[in-house]
């Protein structure tokens, strides 16, 4: 962890950064928005079988529609957006 970031609990949710963020140990796992940081939950089982039968279907279809073979990736754990 820097020396400059905030620990995770120090300061009011609302004014944390994204220097916050990337000082988390990696096996937190939150989400940040607009200064607070939110909790999330491991994936259950359930949802990564629910997920990847959506991802098998899409690909099928797209498949199917264009008679292509296009990539089709499912995102990965850890993604950011930016603004």
């Amino acid at each position: 962890m820097s020396e400059s970031a905030v620990a995770y609990g120090t300061k009011s949710q609302g004014e944390y950064t994204l220097e916050d963020y990337y000082a988390l140990p990696d096996d937190q796992k939150v989400e940040l928005i607009d200064g607070v940081f939110y909790d999330m939950a491991s994936l259950l089982f359930v949802h990564q079988r629910v997920a990847g039968e959506l991802h098998r279907q899409i690909a099928n279809y797209i498949c199917m529609k264009y008679n292509k073979n296009p990539p089709v990736h499912k995102s990965p754990e850890g993604f950011r957006f930016a603004h």
